[in-house]
């Protein structure tokens, strides 16, 4: 599996110094409590550090969106919806990357529909000039990385740090 990185990006401990510096910002704006919804399953690994490190009460509900390979013909489509009650409560959706946005923006509207009090989105990596209220890194558009939750075919997810795919690899992606 290291075969296959061309270079790491981000190591482990850098990951979890931000995580670190995220949760303390988000800790200071939902002192109240927080509903996280995770996007799976890019987000499981970033989403359980990050939770760990929130002091506050928070309740968890896992939405899950099939979204790979989403091109203009083809828009996101739910898999498994939340089950907990969002009226009047503070939600942050959690994803992995925020690439092309289509997956955040579907999501936000479909959670927008619960009428949550405050409606935030938390990334790990940020690929665009497109907004998201915390984000952890901002890379590169053309990189295709893996590790830390992110995948390749399902592949990668279980790497301690992120990093680019090798070329030839990525070629077959794109």
């Amino acid at each position: 599996m290291h075969e296959d990185i061309e270079r790491v990006l981000i190591t482990r401990s850098m990951i979890q110094r931000r995580i670190a510096q995220l949760a303390t910002v988000i800790a200071n704006r939902y002192k109240d409590g927080l509903v996280v919804v995770p996007i799976m399953s890019g987000s499981i690994i970033f989403v359980a550090d990050l939770i760990r490190q929130l002091p506050m009460k928070l309740r968890v509900d896992l939405i899950s969106v099939f979204s790979y390979n989403v091109t203009k013909n083809h828009k996101p489509m739910l898999h498994k919806d939340i089950g907990t009650q969002l009226k009047d409560k503070d939600v942050l959706i959690v994803d992995d990357i925020l690439d092309t946005g289509d997956t955040l923006k579907f999501v936000k509207e479909r959670l927008s529909l619960c009428c949550p009090a405050s409606l935030g989105t938390c990334v790990l990596l940020n690929k665009t000039e497109q907004f998201s209220d915390f984000s952890g890194f901002f890379v590169e558009k053309d990189d295709f990385v893996v590790g830390y939750g992110l995948d390749y075919d399902g592949y990668y997810r279980n790497l301690p740090y992120i990093a680019v795919l090798k070329k030839e690899l990525q070629d077959a992606v794109h």
